[in-house]
């Protein structure tokens, strides 16, 4: 994903979304992609983005959330920060994931790099599926890695 591909995969969206925006039929997409400044300078300023959120995924033992030091065993944390109405950003925070086959243990390919999801719809879509913040949220608790095990 990176300069002339995430253009032309945008511009095939914002046709689709305004063709049937025009017939009036309810069209959505939600684009997992990663968080670039390629993807967004070609978003911004859209009006079929409806909302976006990215995710940060750390780990470690100990975070210091709002000034205060936090400990972790095995289970996430979620941190989010609202960035204006129809974006916020996820931070994840987790116990380095291992998985453990015939005795030896492998950390799992939990991506380090942000992940940005982006709403693109057109009127009718976005009438028919509104992204509330429970349904973002509810998105986003998906994308989390299963606890450690030990």
């Amino acid at each position: 994903f990176h300069g002339e591909s995430i253009k032309i995969m945008f511009e095939h969206i914002f046709g689709l979304l305004q063709r049937t925006d025009t017939e009036k039929h309810a069209l959505s997409f939600l684009v997992v992609v990663p968080n670039t400044s390629d993807v967004l300078s070609c978003v911004n300023g859209s009006p079929f983005l409806r909302k976006t959120a990215v995710m940060n995924m750390e780990y470690g033992d100990s975070y210091n959330l709002m000034g205060m030091e936090n400990n972790y065993t095995g289970m996430a944390s979620i941190r989010k920060v609202m960035h204006g109405k129809n974006s916020a950003t996820y931070h994840f925070r987790q116990q380095q994931p291992a998985t453990v086959m015939n005795g030896n243990k492998f950390m799992d390919g939990w991506s380090r790099s942000p992940t940005m999801l982006l709403w693109l719809q057109n009127d009718y879509g976005h009438t028919l599926w509104t992204p509330t913040e429970e349904k973002v949220e509810s998105v986003v608790h998906g994308f989390l890695p299963p606890p450690a095990y030990e």
